[in-house]
């Protein structure tokens, strides 16, 4: 994650922050992501839950 978030960071993105009572739930996407392949609803389930720093 922290490659990520320097990356985003240099983008002005924003950052990448997972609550540790939450990291359980963010494991069980990043192994649907794996299983399936399916890119897009992992980065929706970040981008609606843990990215900060940026104004929607």
């Amino acid at each position: 994650m922290l490659s990520a978030n320097k990356m985003m960071i240099q983008n002005g993105k924003g950052v990448i922050s997972v609550p540790v009572e939450e990291d359980i739930q963010f494991g069980e996407e990043l192994i649907k992501y794996y299983e399936t392949n399916n890119l897009e609803n992992l980065k929706e389930f970040i981008y609606d839950k843990y990215i900060s720093g940026i104004t929607y």
